[in-house]
């Protein structure tokens, strides 16, 4: 199993979550940038999360997942969690702050977690 956009140090399987036949990956070092595709290397260490579906014993990558504020350093897809329906992707060094929202970087490595359902 391998990532669609595989690149040097992305540490691709860093993290790992698993519900029925649904495998989330993490590389928290993948260097894409949230907005311009998976081939814009722009990012470094913005970190992805990959999303698998297993159908009659095959396993495929359905997603590559970003953060909506992706930004160098985040590292997002550092931890994952997948429990039926929900996944937790955490971005221990994102940069936002609680006052001005997730555009707002004056909390350096304040950290995030992201929740899909």
């Amino acid at each position: 199993m391998k990532a669609s956009n595989a690149n040097t140090v992305d540490l691709f399987g860093s993290s790992l979550a698993i519900s029925g036949d649904t495998l989330v990956v993490g590389a928290p070092y993948e260097d894409s940038a949230a907005n311009n595709g998976e081939s814009d290397d722009s990012a470094d260490e913005a970190g992805a999360a990959y999303l698998f579906t297993r159908s009659d014993g095959v396993w495929s990558q359905q997603t590559l997942l970003k953060a909506s504020n992706a930004d160098a350093d985040d590292q997002f897809g550092d931890a994952v969690a997948l429990s039926d329906q929900t996944l937790v992707v955490t971005a221990p060094t994102e940069d936002s702050s609680m006052d001005g929202g997730e555009a707002d970087n004056s909390a350096l490595s304040s950290g995030a977690a992201y929740i899909w359902e």
